[in-house]
């Protein structure tokens, strides 16, 4: 669950995933702050952090495609 929070974090701080990579060896997701024109990664090969993170991309998925803005995003939300 650590690195689920450190993900929750890093999109409250303004990153966005960009694109994820997934093989043998765990899940990297590749963050971007666009406004500060930041870059960073998080990595995990937990199986239960892989799903929780996973699941919480994809709900942040849904809510911009179903919003049209992520439910994380406040500032667009406004």
């Amino acid at each position: 669950m650590e690195k689920l929070d450190e993900l929750k974090q890093m999109y409250e701080e303004g990153y966005r995933c960009i694109y994820t990579d997934k093989d043998d060896n765990g899940l990297t997701v590749h963050l971007k702050d666009f406004y500060n024109e930041r870059s960073d990664t998080i990595s995990t090969n937990e199986s239960e952090e892989i799903d929780q993170m996973e699941s919480f991309l994809n709900n942040v998925e849904f809510e911009q495609y179903f919003n049209g803005y992520d439910i994380i995003c406040t500032d667009c939300a406004e």
